[in-house]
């Protein structure tokens, strides 16, 4: 278990996390930082991003911290590890979520909050905050204001994020900035380029999946082996695979994050080795930002060398779902007909700053259909989040409109042992 938090100013002198099962009764374990950044060293009054591991925790049991940054303590917060053995799990799933009003994010937030709760960990598929859309809104429009989005977005998420594990994909908005205040500045546009900001804040397990930085990585939940996908970078003709979302012209160099062909070889070693432990963990889900597929089946032209990269794999090894956002609005693809493509939940509907822009330019949408080859789900009229329930023998997402809580699809996957994979 990671904990990472943000300290303004100067970098402090001592740090530690202070962790125990009742912090009334005994100090606790410290552990000291693991790592430090920042990524605006020359912009001045934009903090230090820390990571901590708490090594040595127990299975089933609710531990106590809190953070000591040069003699100034935080209050507590609380979280529970899995129990040994579990194969049952809830997670909660959202993608493309912005901040607040100007996001668009206020009935997912409120939604979050309803149901965090019964959650025991948060998947999100990538553009998270929105920070480099700040400038989309006055007064903005003229100012640097990318560092006080992203700062309000985690401190409103704060009481999600404290107590449970946040997972975080990689996404075409967290690339850089680039608003008009960071293209006048070259000190400002170098400094959060190449996904700088995403991958100071946030602390994924990449050392212990063999992944890089935050860009990909896998993990092991209950009876799920989730592999987190990089669609942004590092393979053939990636989306941002010399230059920011922004393009050659005014976007900023990325990707390069590891040698030509690792990032793929390592995808591959990876689900080679959940495919063995089936009996262990029967399902893999990936989760990664693009999807490759219309909301009838039909494919992507812009997304063509993320299904290259990808595609071939996800069938090879049997993952059982795909976990997807970027489209801001909710899609499900069931394949049928001896189709054998991945399900894929596209859940990219949280509430974005182009939510209601592009719902104007496609249309509102709230249909099911079905061709040759998918079962399919369509819908735009809320702002949307999931639920996503896992068994040894079956996975089930639910997809919930926002503002009311209605489910209004339900994709459930069977595994009955030891007869393939089926779906209901």
């Amino acid at each position: 278990m990671r904990v990472a938090w943000k300290t303004s100013a100067d970098k402090p002198k001592h740090m530690e996390v202070i962790y125990s099962v009742n912090m009334t009764l005994q100090r606790g374990l410290s552990v000291a930082v693991e790592r430090s950044v920042q990524y605006l060293p020359n912009q001045g009054g934009h903090g230090w991003h820390h990571t901590a591991k708490l090594e040595g925790l127990k299975p089933g049991t609710a531990y106590q911290y809190r953070i000591v940054c040069d003699g100034v303590t935080s209050r507590y917060r609380t979280f529970r590890t899995a129990d040994a053995g579990r194969s049952e799990a809830t997670f909660l799933v959202l993608g493309d979520m912005g901040f607040s009003d100007n996001g668009e994010a206020v009935a997912s937030r409120m939604r979050m909050e309803a149901l965090k709760a019964s959650a025991d960990v948060v998947l999100h598929a990538g553009d998270v905050g929105y920070a480099d859309d700040s400038f989309l809104h006055f007064p903005c429009t003229g100012e640097f204001c990318y560092e006080a989005v992203y700062d309000g977005y985690m401190e409103w998420i704060e009481n999600v994020t404290d107590g449970k594990p946040y997972m975080v994909a990689v996404g075409n908005h967290e690339s850089e900035c680039h608003s008009p205040a960071c293209q006048a500045s070259s000190g400002i546009k170098k400094s959060l380029s190449n996904f700088s900001a995403y991958n100071a804040r946030w602390a994924m397990p990449s050392k212990e999946s063999g992944g890089v930085a935050n860009m990909w990585y896998s993990f092991d939940y209950a009876s799920v082996h989730f592999v987190v996908v990089n669609t942004e970078t590092d393979f053939p003709d990636a989306p941002e695979a010399d230059f920011g979302d922004a393009g050659g012209t005014l976007g900023a160099p990325a990707g390069h994050f590891a040698a030509d062909g690792a990032y793929v070889k390592w995808l591959e070693a990876d689900l080679k080795e959940a495919q063995t432990k089936r009996g262990e963990r029967p399902w893999i889900v990936a989760m990664g930002h693009r999807p490759w597929f219309q909301r009838n089946g039909t494919r992507r032209d812009d997304a063509e060398s993320v299904r290259k990269a990808h595609a071939e794999l996800f069938e090879k090894y049997g993952v059982n779902l795909y976990l997807t956002g970027h489209i801001h609005s909710y899609h499900r693809l069931l394949p049928i007909n001896g189709n054998h493509a991945v399900p894929t939940i596209v859940t990219g509907g949280a509430g974005c700053d182009e939510f209601s822009s592009d719902k104007r330019h496609t249309g509102e949408w709230d249909e099911h259909g079905r061709n040759s080859l998918w079962d399919f789900r369509y819908y735009n009229k809320d702002t949307q989040i999931g639920m996503l329930r896992a068994s040894k023998k079956t996975l089930s997402f639910s997809a919930i409109a926002s503002s009311t809580g209605t489910i209004f699809d339900v994709l459930t996957l069977k595994a009955p042992d030891p007869d393939p994979l089926t779906y209901v």
